[in-house]
């Protein structure tokens, strides 16, 4: 069977960026060998976001749309695990699971890149904002010196191999190594308020020994439309409390 590859988009209030990453993915497709099948889930999103969605899906014809939606808004962890178990039954060991921003920052064109990656042995390949080659514009110094600081932090408690981007939701992840997570960890299998999941998500996947690579990362923070989601200080705090405590 020919292998598939998933997109997991979250998405909150990312109004026509949310069009226009799935207007990437669709192009992106056509330069692939793999069906493609993107799951955005709207996190009750208060703009046009779930319109955006749907016209999306009535044009792109050659990736196959399947909008998620919650009711009530469930934080970004609530929408990676609506993702997550949506797909848990539909992949395969030899499939790709990718996750990704729903703002268009991250450039779905790096994932030809991550897939050879895997293609030569890893198991779960992290775009990186630390790689040698990595570009980021559009972002204030003071986002910068937060992602610094909580590299910082992050490897010098954990220190996972391979690791040096502990933050970026931007990941592709083996098949194989999904099913290890999914028969390992039962719902809910995220806890962590705001991005500190994504750091979460890393841990636990940690777990079952990954070969694990970083590859250069294109973050295009100027192409989101709408306003920030995320709460700074919130994840902060949040992501403290999970450096000294043990993640179960």
């Amino acid at each position: 069977m020919t292998p598939r590859l998933y997109f997991i988009l979250p998405v909150y209030n990312e109004s026509k960026s949310i069009y226009d990453l799935l207007e990437e993915i669709n192009t992106f497709s056509q330069e692939t060998a793999y069906p493609v099948h993107v799951f955005p889930i709207n996190d009750a999103s208060v703009d046009d976001s779930k319109d955006w969605i749907e016209k999306a899906r009535q044009t792109f014809k050659k990736i196959h749309i399947t909008p998620l939606t919650h009711k009530t808004n469930k934080g970004l962890h609530g929408a990676l695990n609506t993702g997550i178990h949506h797909i848990a039954s539909l992949i395969q060991e030899t499939d790709y699971v990718v996750t990704m921003d729903g703002d268009n920052t991250h450039n779905p064109f790096l994932v030809t890149t991550m897939i050879q990656k895997h293609k030569e042995g890893a198991d779960l390949v992290l775009s990186s904002r630390y790689c040698e080659q990595s570009v980021i514009s559009g972002v204030s110094f003071f986002r910068l010196f937060l992602s610094f600081g909580a590299r910082v932090l992050y490897r010098l408690f954990w220190h996972f191999k391979g690791v040096k981007d502990y933050t970026c939701l931007f990941r592709s992840h083996k098949g194989s190594l999904l099913k290890q997570f999914l028969t390992d960890q039962p719902p809910p299998y995220l806890t962590q308020q705001g991005f500190a999941c994504t750091t979460e998500f890393l841990a636990k996947l940690m777990r079952h020994a990954p070969l694990t690579v970083e590859v250069p990362i294109i973050l295009r923070y100027g192409k989101k439309v709408g306003a920030s989601n995320v709460r700074i200080m919130k994840t902060i705090l949040t992501s403290l409390k999970i450096l000294v405590k043990k993640i179960k």
